[in-house]
């Protein structure tokens, strides 16, 4: 059985994002992934995510950050 896959904008067209951007901004992911993503972060900037992340799911011992 093959999984369902979505396309999923790496950044989002809301914040400028397109769908020919030379950094491959369209990617494929499986549709339940994706669904939990949004689910989770909405629209959140990657600072904004890496910030829950740590807080609440990494060790205590590490931290994530985002870096542009």
């Amino acid at each position: 059985m093959r999984a369902e896959v979505e396309r999923h904008h790496r950044k989002p067209r809301s914040r400028g994002g397109t769908d020919t951007s030379p950094i491959n901004n369209v990617i494929t992911v499986r549709k339940k992934y994706h669904t939990a993503y949004h689910l989770l972060f909405g629209n959140m900037q990657p600072d904004e995510i890496a910030r829950i992340l740590t807080d609440a799911w990494i060790d205590p011992d590490y931290y994530l950050v985002a870096i542009k």
